[in-house]
């Protein structure tokens, strides 16, 4: 669809006139309802992960038994859901939990490095740039390493000791 529209100055004189296309709403419209879907849908999702992974609330997964503190690694909405994850490893296992941007573990000196901290590295696609980078630094002080990703091809679901896969589909 295309509209024809004109700018006019305070005093009502035309400047100048032009043509734009307006199928960028379309594509806005049917994101709203992708948005819509994407959240009705979450219910699923936690229920098909909590039949996968979880019985008697107790975690049914193949992860290191010492642990003393957790560090969560991760970017953009990733970053979210770590902190989300930080209050259910607090409150549940009473495990210390902190959540850092990718970056800035990327760009850190390294001087909270722990050999009996798991580090967990949250990305949708699993080959997020400073989510692999920060890994790849962090794997080369011989951590312990676990990720959390939609893709079971992707970079830290292959090289991460123990991995989730949380199969929601298609990111958008």
């Amino acid at each position: 669809m295309s509209r024809k529209s004109s700018i006019y100055t305070f005093f009502g004189k035309k400047e100048y006139e032009y043509r734009h296309n307006l199928s960028f709403l379309d594509y806005n419209m049917n994101m709203s309802y992708m948005m819509e879907d994407e959240i009705k849908s979450q219910i699923e999702f936690i229920e098909k992960l909590t039949d996968i992974y979880f019985v008697n609330y107790c975690v049914c997964a193949d992860i290191p038994v010492k642990i003393n503190r957790i560090k969560i690694i991760a970017s953009g909405s990733s970053y979210n859901a770590g902190c989300f994850a930080k209050n259910f490893f607090e409150e549940i296992s009473q495990v210390e939990t902190n959540v850092e941007y990718a970056s800035e573990v990327l760009n850190s000196d390294f001087s909270f490095f722990d050999t009996d901290t798991l580090y967990i590295f949250i990305s949708q696609s699993g080959n997020s740039k400073d989510t692999v980078g920060a890994f790849k630094k962090i794997k080369e002080k011989g951590a312990k390493t676990l990720c959390v990703t939609n893709n079971q091809k992707s970079i830290l679901y292959e090289k991460c000791d123990y991995s989730f896969s949380i199969d929601v589909g298609k990111e958008y």
